[in-house]
């Protein structure tokens, strides 16, 4: 827009002084012969408003779900690298300890586990969008269990070792 037009709507807002904004802004789009739809929403028909009521209720649909899909890969990927460091833990806790703790078949799972895990995070930290999709829908609840499957492992493997002692 030149300065002058801009002038000219300043100097307008300035003298109508109207308290009805939509008025001010019909009389300023016919006078400067702006070709903006200043008629609004009242020559729309029953239809018409249903359909933009409709489109606006998926788009706000469609926006919950995908913050949801984004909190879910977020708190996904701090349980699975907490889960990863619990294995490492476990491992630099079962140095020098008997073979009965370190045979242990809590042990076992937690170390078949870390490849899966790392593979998840993989995923979730670089891989594209469909591919986290997948995870969501595939493999959620796998997620789920063998989080809760590492950390009871770790704990169980924790407290036989502190009562061996």
């Amino acid at each position: 827009m030149k300065r002058r037009e801009s002038c000219k709507i300043e100097y307008f807002f300035r003298g109508k002084r109207t308290s009805d904004s939509k008025k001010s802004g019909r009389i300023l789009w016919s006078d400067f012969s702006l070709p903006i739809d200043a008629k609004g929403n009242a020559e729309l028909s029953v239809r018409e408003k249903e359909r933009i009521r409709r489109e606006k209720a998926e788009r706000e649909r469609v926006t919950r779900i995908q913050e949801g899909f984004e909190k879910w890969c977020s708190r996904t990927v701090d349980i699975l690298r907490n889960c990863i460091s619990e294995i490492e833990s476990v491992n630099r806790f079962l140095v020098g300890k008997p073979p009965d703790i370190i045979f242990s078949k809590d042990y076992a799972q937690m170390l078949h586990a870390d490849p899966l895990i790392n593979y998840w995070l993989d995923i979730l930290c670089v891989g594209d969008i469909s591919e986290k999709q997948e995870l969501f829908l595939k493999d959620r609840k796998k997620v789920e269990e063998i989080a809760g499957t590492v950390c009871t492992g770790r704990k169980r493997i924790m407290e036989c070792s502190r009562g061996s002692v």
